[in-house]
């Protein structure tokens, strides 16, 4: 008993204790449960909840004097060292296409990607002539032969040329990659094409720097009296202006620039996978809305934020803003209440909905809507 009684004394902690050394454990599991319920927050109610998180427009906000936050990066990808000593001596470009887990850059008339991960799985393409503009990866459409898994559509100074991609195993982007000149090419008509997008349903679209939205189309030309006469060069390319009206068209076509009334240059074009949507913007700051339709078969411009919209009225957020330079659309899982997020060239961002405008002053949300 007694030997009991001493083990009890020396084995049993009292109540303070006991907390004191569960104390940690409690303030893990609280930090943890902040992080789950952070992780499945929409991302509208962490905006309002602290402005730490450097996501709302108050935080640029310093002492009546606007200024931008400064951006720390978690991790670098340095230019594999070949690409990185021609970077200042050409014209360049360069992007990310996560579909398929690459980097591209271009030098001038060069195209050149990267895996992610592993800068040696490298892919060079150098049989165009002219200046690279852009480059934008789609979905390629049953014309376009089964292996091939994705459309890269680059656009020079003169013409739009289409590349199959496909991967040494079918359906891996990891694996080694190819790119397949194709017999797909569309003529520019002197219009620097500076950005390019696509649907799932593998619609084409890209922005013209005179200001206007093209759609670019190609069709099977086989078979048919044109093939039997021996004609048929295996597939159709159109390009076709959104923008500029039947006319205007006519007239840009017989008289070139003599007529034509250009607008701000495009310089991005966003397609929204989830909603069906795409957006666009100009050099000025404009933003353009269009719906896509159920089937993403459509194209009916919605709405139109200019940058004094911004700034100023009932849509505005009360102060000077830069114009954007870039746009990316905000997932369903990220929010279902933001749509769009507008990026300024000192790293402001600014936040879009696309809800009718009750709903959207019921849910709380601070964005700009359309």
């Amino acid at each position: 008993g007694g030997g009991g009684g001493a083990g009890g004394a020396t084995g049993w902690l009292r109540a303070d204790d006991l907390m004191l050394h569960l104390q940690p454990a409690v303030e893990g599991s609280a930090i943890v449960e902040e992080g789950l319920n952070e992780a499945d927050a929409d991302l509208a109610d962490l905006l309002h909840e602290s402005t730490s998180r450097n996501y709302w427009a108050s935080p640029y906000l310093r002492g009546g004097v606007w200024a931008p936050q400064v951006v720390i990066p978690s991790d670098m990808h340095p230019l594999p060292a070949a690409l990185a000593r021609k970077h200042a001596e050409v014209h360049a470009t360069m992007g990310l296409l996560p579909e398929i887990s690459r980097a591209y850059v271009t030098f001038d008339n060069k195209l050149y990607l990267w895996h992610f991960d592993h800068a040696e799985d490298f892919t060079a393409y150098e049989r165009l002539d002219q200046v690279i503009l852009s480059v934008g990866l789609v979905m390629p459409t049953p014309v376009v032969q089964g292996y091939i898994e994705y459309l890269l559509v680059v656009a020079t100074t003169v013409e739009v040329v289409l590349l199959g991609v496909s991967f040494e195993r079918e359906d891996d982007p990891h694996s080694r990659m190819t790119l397949t000149p194709l017999r797909l090419t569309f003529p520019t008509d002197n219009v620097s094409m500076l950005a390019v997008a696509g649907t799932s349903a593998g619609r084409i679209f890209m922005a013209g720097g005179d200001g206007c939205l093209y759609e670019l189309t190609y069709e099977d030309d086989r078979g048919g009296w044109r093939d039997m006469l021996g004609w048929s060069r295996g597939a159709k390319c159109r390009k076709f202006n959104h923008t500029t009206t039947h006319i205007g068209r006519v007239a840009r076509a017989l008289v070139g620039s003599l007529l034509a009334n250009p607008g701000q240059p495009l310089i991005a074009v966003e397609v929204d996978h989830y909603r069906n949507l795409m957006y666009t913007l100009a050099q000025d700051g404009t933003i353009e809305l269009y719906d896509l339709g159920e089937d993403g078969a459509d194209l009916v411009r919605r709405a139109t934020v200019t940058l004094a919209d911004m700034q100023t009225g009932e849509r505005g957020v009360g102060h000077k803003l830069r114009p954007p330079v870039a746009i990316a659309v905000i997932t369903p899982t990220e929010s279902e209440r933001l749509h769009l997020v507008a990026v300024s060239d000192l790293g402001a961002r600014l936040y879009f909905t696309t809800m009718r405008r009750d709903d959207y002053r019921k849910s709380g949300s601070s964005a700009v809507p359309f």
